[in-house]
This record gives structure tokens, sequence and C-alpha cells, in this order.
């Protein structure tokens, strides 16, 4: 009945979905039940306007002033918009309804995620109305502050502001006892005391601004148990920064930009007498010029590694062959300033991603006999010096193979490399390319997949 549609690295299931003649069946009788409801009308409804109760709403488009009746949202749990309409007008009626619900007493909602819904118009009194909110995604609203209350919703345990433009948020956010994932995108925060309360429970702090020597770092010495950090640190507060990472016990995820005075990438220094970042780190990734690269090699249970903007002058390659559980490896702009890299003999035992990404002067990779011998995925993207990787042929268990803004050439001698037995698409589009997160760049790309059958 139930299909996986995508796999993570070890094999666990990510997304799936039914069967297309299981879902026609099954829809229609949920949305009867009151189970859930999609707007503007699911193709299999008969009647324009709903007439149960349902509990979770899902929206593509408006919701108009009388679309629903007080009966039909009453007990209403989940509100989930897809009405995506960027560069358009905000999206007031987002609003409108959420102010239906809050008007009318009907305070139960826990789910509350509009990602990519443009500017939607919230409320003042959200956090107030709707006291049993857990979640509040608002990633890719394009919004630039929202309402005070929305910090003292008090069962509140994830608040989703990534790729948003809010740049600040009330000290007052740390209240919030129940708080388990707060994710930013560059917020700095002025603390000049240090008795302010704060969630004990919090395991995901992302996007968090970090100035020089800030008297924030010895406030987030009180958080010990985090699981996934990211953090942007001016380049005098890394070793401090390093440090306290290096403390820690429980870290999974790391996520840790260097920067300067101009906001721009800069100095990545990991401290050699720091003993090395936890042993429980599963995923890195760095942003920032780094000095010295040996330490990484410390970290024996990394899985997925990101470089970028490392601005590395020795091949990387002879290192990282030595994380025998990496399994995805992304050298992004700039991580890699040299000519050559070249994949040892049996290195790389359980790579299954690859990417190289604007790596400018790369000329030349080799891989030697029993590299990568599970590699499913490669991306290479904008190395324009690169030639034919030397035994690219040799790597039998390729799945996906991405050529992005590569030269004609390049391409072509790819194909007689691999044989005959793909297929391949081709397209031609203007789109920004994000180096990392902070940096993007809009050039023509050649886009060629190759999926091996």
């Amino acid at each position: 009945m139930v299909l996986t549609e995508r796999c993570r690295l070890k094999g666990r299931t990510k997304t799936c979905r039914l069967k297309n003649d299981i879902y026609d069946l099954l829809c229609p009788m949920s949305e009867r039940m009151g189970y859930f409801h999609l707007h503007p009308e699911h193709s299999h409804s008969k009647n324009k306007s709903p007439n149960f109760i349902f509990r979770t709403l899902v929206a593509n488009a408006d919701i108009k002033k009388n679309s629903f009746s007080d009966r039909q949202i009453q007990h209403l749990r989940s509100y989930i918009s897809f009405n995506c309409r960027k560069k358009g007008k905000p999206s007031d009626e987002t609003g409108k309804f959420l102010n239906k619900i809050i008007s009318r007493g009907f305070g139960l909602l826990t789910l509350l995620d509009l990602e990519g819904v443009y500017k939607p118009a919230l409320p003042q009194t959200l956090g107030k109305n709707l006291a049993l909110l857990r979640y509040v995604g608002l990633r890719r609203t394009f919004l630039k502050k929202i309402p005070e209350s929305v910090v003292h919703i008090p069962c509140m345990e994830t608040l989703d502001l990534k790729h948003t433009l809010i740049t600040s948020l009330p000290i007052s956010i740390w209240k919030a006892k129940n708080l388990r994932h707060l994710y930013m995108h560059g917020i700095y925060f002025e603390i000049e005391t240090f008795g302010y309360e704060f969630p004990t429970n919090l395991q995901t702090l992302c996007g968090l601004m970090i100035g020089d020597n800030s008297p924030t770092i010895n406030w987030l010495k009180r958080f010990k148990d985090l699981w996934k950090l990211g953090l942007i640190c001016h380049t005098e507060s890394i070793n401090q920064i390093v440090y306290w990472i290096s403390q820690m016990t429980g870290l999974r995820s790391l996520r840790l930009k260097s920067v300067n005075d101009s906001s721009k990438p800069s100095s990545l220094h990991i401290p050699i007498t720091i003993s090395g970042i936890p042993n429980t780190l599963t995923n890195l990734y760095l942003v920032g010029e780094m000095s010295l690269f040996g330490e990484i090699f410390f970290v024996p249970n990394l899985r997925v590694l990101t470089l970028s903007a490392s601005q590395l002058t020795h091949d990387p390659m002879p290192i990282l062959k030595g994380l025998e559980h990496l399994i995805v490896l992304r050298l992004f702009a700039n991580s890699y300033s040299g000519k050559e890299i070249t994949c040892g003999t049996c290195g790389f035992p359980q790579l299954q991603v690859l990417k190289l990404w604007m790596l400018m002067e790369l000329s030349k990779w080799t891989i030697k006999e029993g590299a990568m011998p599970a590699l499913r995925e490669l991306e290479i993207r904008h190395c324009e010096k690169l030639e034919k990787p030397i035994g690219l042929e040799e790597v039998t268990t390729l799945e996906k193979l991405t050529l992005t803004s590569m030269d004609k050439d390049f391409v072509d001698e790819i194909k007689r490399s691999v044989g005959q037995n793909v297929d391949d698409v081709e397209n031609h589009w203007n789109f920004p390319l994000f180096v990392s997160s902070f940096h993007p760049f809009n050039f023509h790309v050649n886009l060629f997949v190759f999926h091996y059958v």
C-alpha cells in the first residue's frame, strides 16, 4: 500500500506515498470522515463546500472570508498552506483566516505551517489566543518581523524562521520553557545579563549570530544538551566557540561559519590544542578559510561533511579517506584551490554522494582502483578547468551523474567514458546558484543529468 519515495543515506525511509489507486480510494474517504480537507476543493470532492468538521486544513490557494463555517473549523488542529505567491502582494487572506479562528474562540490549533507563503499577515494576538501551538513554521515567508506574542506561546516546541528577513527577536524567546527547536537566519541577540531564564530542553539552535567577543558566548555555555547547532561567528570569537563546542557530549550536527567585519567568509581557525570536535558528531558544515585541516580527521563517526570557502591548498582527499563512515562529501566554492585531487586505492569505503562545486583551479582528478566502491551520486558543478576524471569509468555503482555548467566537450567525453546505457537530460536556464547559503551567484547554467540503468 505504501511506497518509499526517498530514502535516507542509511536506507531508512525519508518520504513515502500511496499507490495511485489506493490514494484515489482513501483520499475522498478520509476527507468525508473529517481527517483533513484540501482547499480549494480536491478533485475527489463532489460538493463545492464541505459539510463536515475537519481537524487538518491544507490550502494551496487563498481562503476567502466565507469559505468555511464556524462549525467546520471549530476543532481545527493543523493549518498548512502551500499558497506560494512569490513576489506578489502580501497574503492578507492568511491573516484574516487566522483572525476568524481567534475571534471565534477556536484556540485548538497546534500546528501552523506557512512555509513559502509570501508575507502572511499574522495577527498581533496570534500567540495569546492560540496558546496550544506547538509548531510555528514561517520559513521562506519574506517576513521582516513577527508578532511579539509568538515568542510567548507557552506550548511552543518549534519556531522556524529560516530564510526570512527577520533580523531580531525579543530576548523573551528564551522564556519559552518547552522550546526544543529554534531555526533562525542570522539573528543577533544583545544579551547584557546572564541571569536570564532559558529553555533547558533546547535541542536545535540554528542561525544565531555571534559578534566580536560577544558576551553571548558566556551565555551559550548554559546549553549543554544541544543536538544540532548552527552559528555565524565573527572570526575573533571562533576560538572561544570551538572550545565550547569541544566540551559538548551529545552534539550530532554542526554548521559553523566564520565572518569578518564585512560579513564575508573569514579565517576559521581551530586551535591545535583543542582535543577535537565531539565524537558524537555525524554532520559537519564549515564555511571559512582553514589553515589547519588535520583536526577533521579526529571526528571518527562523521557521515556528512561539507566545506565551503576553506581555500585549502593541499589535496584534502588523503586525509578525508580516513573517515571510514563518511557517506556524503560536498566540496563547495573555493573549498580547495589546488589543481589536483586523488582518491586513493580503496579509499572512501562508504561514500555514496560526492559533490564538487566551483573548484576553479581543479584540472586533474584521479580515482585509484577500488576507491569509492559505494558511490551512487556524483555532481560536478562549474569546475571549468577540470579534465575527464581518470578512473571514473571504473566506478560501477553510480546511479546518478549530474554535470552543471560544464564544457560541452567535457560532457561528451564523460558520456563516451561511462557507456551508452544512460538517460541524459539537458536543460538551459538562469537561476541563482548558492555556493553557500550566504553567497548567491547568477550565471547561465548547462545541466546534464545521467541516470544509470
